[in-house]
C-alpha cells in the first residue's frame, strides 16, 4: 500500500481550515517552567495550550505515516483561539524537523520549513538563570517521578552527584544548541527565565502575549495552577552538589 503523506501546502491549509491563525514555539529544557508557563497563557483563554507534542513517547506511530492528519489532531490544541503553540525541549528538534521533512515540497531551511507549515510562528526561549538548581530540580523529579506540583510523589528522591552533573551538563549544553540555532536562522525570539516568571508570572504571560501580536484585555488576571516542586530537599542537594563540585 502505497503511503500518502501530504504536501507543505495540505498541511499549511488544513491547520488554517481549522482556525489556527497564528502560532508559537515554547523552546525550552527539562524543569526550566515550560509547563508553568504553557499552562499560565491557555488560561487567559487567548491562546491554546502548548502541548509536547513530539515528545517520542507523545508522538503516535501513526503519525508519521499521515503527518497531515497528525497536525491536524494537534491543531486541536488551539481550543477556538485560533493560536496555535507546541513546547519543544531541545533534544525533540531533530525529531519535529524530521516529521516535517516528511512532508512533500518541504523547504531545505529550518526557519522556512516552520513558517511553511504554521501561521505567523513565533518563538519563546524559556531559560534558567540557574542551571544547578535546574539539574537538581530534574533529577529529584526523575528519582521521585513527581514530574508535576500538587500531586504526592511515588517513591522517594535520592541523591547522586553523577546524575545532577550529567544534567546540569546537558541543560547548559541544550541551552547553547538553543541559542546556535537561533542566530543559524536568523530568529529573534522572546528571552524569558524562569526566575523572572516565577517573580513576577503576570507580567511574563503579559510579555508573551504582546510579543504573539494578541491584545491584553483590561484586567487580566493570571494565577499559576502548577505549585513549584522546590523545598528544603531541592536546597540540601544544591548545596551538597556545589561542596562536591568544589573538592
Amino acid at each position: 500500500m502505497r503511503l500518502r503523506r501530504g504536501r507543505v501546502t495540505e498541511a499549511r491549509a488544513e491547520l488554517e481550515r481549522v482556525g489556527v491563525e497564528r502560532s508559537f514555539l515554547i523552546c525550552a529544557t527539562p524543569r526550566s517552567g515550560s509547563n508553568m508557563l504553557a499552562r499560565m497563557l491557555t488560561d487567559t483563554n487567548l491562546v491554546g495550550l502548548a502541548g509536547e507534542r513530539f515528545n517520542h513517547s507523545e508522538l503516535p506511530g501513526w503519525a508519521h505515516r499521515r503527518p497531515v492528519r497528525y497536525l491536524e489532531a494537534c491543531a486541536a490544541d488551539a481550543r477556538g483561539t485560533g493560536v496555535f503553540g507546541l513546547k519543544l525541549h531541545w533534544d525533540q528538534v531533530e525529531r519535529f524537523l524530521a516529521f516535517l521533512h516528511s512532508l512533500r515540497g518541504a523547504p531545505a531551511g529550518d526557519r522556512e520549513l516552520v513558517e511553511a507549515v504554521f501561521p505567523q510562528p513565533r518563538y519563546v526561549h524559556l531559560r534558567r538563570e540557574d542551571p544547578v538548581a535546574q539539574g537538581v530540580s530534574w533529577w529529584k523529579a526523575r528519582t521521585s517521578g513527581a514530574w508535576i506540583g500538587g500531586r504526592e510523589a511515588p517513591r522517594e528522591p535520592a541523591f547522586d552527584f553523577d546524575g545532577i552533573d550529567e544534567r546540569v551538563q546537558r541543560v547548559q549544553e541544550h541551552d547553547a544548541e538553543w541559542g546556535r540555532w537561533f542566530d543559524a536562522n536568523g530568529l529573534e525570539p522572546l528571552e524569558l527565565t524562569y526566575e523572572q516568571l516565577v517573580a513576577d508570572p503576570a507580567a511574563v504571560v503579559g510579555r508573551t502575549l504582546e510579543f504573539l501580536g494578541l491584545d491584553l484585555p483590561v484586567g487580566l488576571v493570571v494565577e499559576a495552577r502548577t505549585e513549584r516542586q522546590a523545598d528544603e530537599v531541592n536546597e540540601d542537594w544544591i548545596r551538597r552538589y556545589r561542596e562536591l563540585s568544589a573538592s
